[in-house]
């Protein structure tokens, strides 16, 4: 089938997929990507089909192969998000939506998107911040007056609830500062002072699980408090997550605690006693790699990268595992490995200048990528075999012209000979003789 016949029936597809007649569409796609799998623009097009003919399955199947072929494919991380998001699995939803994003980071409706998943898991924090990043971008639209105007009353609300919740706490009434602080943070996120406050009144009332949940929150404002630090690691070690308050132990030191020695002492003594929990970590980020839940892993991983120094041998476990992550959260990573397999083939096969294209894709993609040291090197290297051939082909260029100067003035001379003298020479001739 030619390139020409192949585009007839491609855009035949996609007439019928526009005239709503999906079912003959996916038969048509289908029929297309038995001849040509490898045509990304096919897959998508094939999952739309099924999407529309509530086939949920295939048309994940479809957009996912659209990926294996052309992971820089927006529209695919796109469509497995909504789909993800119609299903309520809205996890897999933002972990689709935040690549498209990294394609195309001005498409507001996915920001907006976002925060409707992060609000349905509520996590307001990240549902907020998301909201602001749609209204920003799109600041005219209906959505984004309404999401003002729910920001402002909100804001409104919590605040009163929050001065509430700290009048309570300083007559002791700690009952009507526990409900006045969720109130407040049911409606509006909080800051770094007014999650710090909770997180110590849920503590002093012994609900550790929940105290670590504000503690958290309130270092996503302020990673540098190290007062938050530090109950993150008391809080951490009793409940025996021995790496988490290493880490949080250690960041408190490099962010300077005055309670310098103290805390080192329990470092050490965690480290003592514990420091082979660091690996069991490595492998739990590797776990929740393989299932998807790449937010976890992305806590776990950069929390043991915060750490290593204190057990370097796990330097470059721990490296590979930040490149799997990267891998799967980052499309242009995902894309540079293909450039990069591509590039290698070309280079076997003597294509010099596809080798070339594909090294600077990779580079492009990705510079800072395990490959970029080799890449470069090859490159350098294919960039010299095109040289070489260039230089070859000029140095065969010139005894060519010489040889064709030689051919057309011997065809001169043979046609001299062979063609009968003028009038003129034949006078001439005539008085020699």
């Amino acid at each position: 089938m030619s390139e020409a016949l192949s585009k007839q029936q491609f855009d035949s597809a996609l007439k019928l997929y526009k005239l709503e007649s999906f079912e003959e569409a996916r038969k048509a796609f289908l029929q297309l990507v038995k001849t040509y799998p490898q045509h990304s623009e096919i897959w998508l097009n094939l999952g739309n089909a099924e999407f529309q003919l509530n086939a949920l399955p295939n048309a994940e199947k479809s957009w996912k192969r659209c990926l294996d072929t052309n992971p820089l494919e927006p529209n695919a991380y796109l469509n497995l998000g909504n789909l993800y998001f119609k299903q309520k699995r809205y996890q897999k939803a933002l972990n689709y939506w935040h690549q498209f994003v990294t394609l195309k980071p001005n498409q507001a409706t996915v920001w907006l998107n976002m925060g409707l998943a992060y609000e349905e898991r509520q996590d307001l924090d990240q549902a907020f911040k998301h909201y602001k990043h749609y209204m920003q971008l799109n600041p005219s639209s209906t959505q984004s007056r309404q999401l003002k105007q729910r920001t402002t009353t909100a804001q409104t609300i919590s605040l009163r609830n929050v001065n509430t919740a700290e009048q309570a706490l300083g007559k002791g009434h700690f009952k009507k500062a526990h409900e006045a602080f969720q109130k407040a943070f049911s409606q509006y996120p909080g800051n770094a002072k007014s999650y710090k406050t909770f997180a110590a009144l849920l503590y002093k009332q012994n609900k550790r699980d929940e105290a670590l949940k504000y503690y958290l929150k309130s270092y996503a404002c302020a990673a540098e408090d190290t007062g938050v630090l530090v109950n993150l690691g008391v809080i951490y070690e009793k409940q025996k997550e021995y790496t988490h308050a290493i880490w949080a132990y250690h960041r408190a030191i490099e962010c300077n605690t005055a309670d310098r020695e103290k805390v080192q002492k329990r470092l050490d003594l965690l480290m003592q006693n514990h420091g082979d929990h660091l690996s069991k970590v490595l492998e739990q980020a590797e776990s929740e790699i393989n299932r998807g839940h790449f937010e976890e892993a992305e806590i776990l991983l950069t929390r043991l990268q915060e750490v290593v120094v204190l057990q370097p041998e796990l330097g470059p476990p721990l490296q590979k595992q930040i490149e799997r992550l990267g891998l799967q959260t980052n499309p242009k990573r995902r894309a540079a490995i293909t450039y990069y397999q591509e590039g290698e083939k070309a280079r076997a096969e003597g294509k010099y200048d596809q080798a070339l294209v594909f090294y600077r894709q990779y580079l492009t993609a990705y510079p800072e990528g395990p490959k970029a040291a080799i890449v470069l090197e090859h490159q350098k290297e294919v960039e010299a075999q095109i040289g070489q051939v260039i230089a070859t082909m000029m140095t065969m260029d010139k005894p060519l012209k010489e040889l064709q100067e030689q051919g057309d003035k011997k065809r001169l001379e043979s046609t001299n000979r062979d063609q009968p003298p003028s009038e003129e020479s034949k006078g001439a001739s005539d008085k020699i003789s």
